[in-house]
C-alpha cells in the first residue's frame, strides 16, 4: 500500500504552517510614559520616613478615614502652599487597592503596565511617573517634561531601541507615547502645553487619556458640594 503524498515534506501533521520568511512583530519601538492618576502614586514623607498614602492594611484605613488627624500628613504645610516642594516624596505607582470613601477606591496599575509592555521592544522602553498629586498640576507637569526627556534620551541610546528601528517600516527615531489616567491626563497636557519642553510635543508620536476630566468632575463637584455617594456617614468637613 503506498502512502499518500505530502503537499509539505517538512511540517509535520498538527504543526503550524509557516507564514513566510519572517512576520514582523506587533510592538512598538517607540518610548512609553505612564501617568497615573489622583491618588494614583505611593507617597512618603521625608521628615517623618512614613509612607502617607499607599498602604492598604485595614488598620491603616481605619487610621486614615476614620480619625480626626488621619490625612493629616496629606495637608499643605504653609511652605508647601508658598510653593516650597520636597517634602513629600512620590516612591512608585501604587501597588495595592485603596478603599476611599465617595469614589469607593483607587486601584493600582499592575495589569496596564503588563499590557503596555507586551508591546514596547524592551521593558526599559516604559517610564512609569508616580507624582505627588496634591500638589499643582503645573508643578507636576514641570517635572513630567523634564523625565519624559530624559526617558526619550535614555531608550534612543538603548541597544533595543535600534534592533527594533531597524525592524520598523520607515525606521524612524521612537518618540514619545504618554499614557494617562485621569489626572494624569491633564499632567500631561500640561506638560505638552506650557512651553517646559518647547520640542516635547514634536518628539511626542501621541496621547492615550483614560476618563480624564478636562471639562471637569461632575462626581468630584457632588462630593464637595453634597457628599452624594458615600458609603459612610462621614462628616461633611472630611
Amino acid at each position: 500500500m503506498t502512502k499518500p503524498p505530502q503537499t509539505n515534506p517538512g511540517r509535520s501533521p498538527g504543526s503550524t504552517p509557516r507564514l513566510g520568511p519572517e512576520v514582523t512583530p506587533a510592538v512598538t519601538h517607540d518610548a512609553v510614559v505612564i501617568v497615573p492618576g489622583i491618588m494614583g502614586s505611593e507617597l512618603y514623607d521625608t521628615v517623618t520616613g512614613e509612607v502617607v498614602w499607599g498602604l492598604a492594611h485595614p488598620r491603616w484605613l481605619a487610621r486614615a478615614w476614620l480619625t480626626r488627624d488621619g490625612l493629616a500628613p496629606l495637608r499643605l504645610t504653609p511652605e508647601e502652599q508658598a510653593g516650597e516642594y520636597g517634602r513629600i516624596q512620590p516612591r512608585r505607582l501604587l501597588r495595592t487597592p485603596v478603599w476611599i470613601p465617595f469614589v469607593r477606591g483607587i486601584e493600582p496599575y499592575h495589569k496596564l503596565t503588563r499590557a503596555i509592555e507586551e508591546t514596547v521592544a524592551h521593558p526599559d522602553a516604559v517610564l512609569s511617573f508616580p507624582y505627588d498629586w496634591r500638589l499643582p498640576v503645573e508643578a507636576n507637569a514641570r517635572l513630567l517634561a523634564a523625565e519624559a526627556r530624559r526617558h526619550l534620551e535614555r531608550w534612543r541610546g538603548h541597544p533595543a531601541h535600534a534592533a527594533a528601528r531597524r525592524r520598523a517600516l520607515d525606521e524612524r527615531e521612537g518618540r514619545l507615547v504618554f499614557v494617562a489616567h485621569s489626572m494624569g491626563g491633564l499632567v500631561t497636557q500640561a506638560a505638552l502645553a506650557l512651553g517646559f519642553d518647547d520640542d516635547l510635543a514634536g518628539d511626542t508620536r501621541g496621547v492615550m487619556t483614560l476618563g480624564t476630566p478636562f471639562r471637569g468632575s461632575v462626581v468630584a463637584a457632588n462630593i464637595l458640594n453634597a457628599a452624594q455617594g458615600a458609603p459612610l456617614p462621614l462628616p461633611h468637613r472630611r
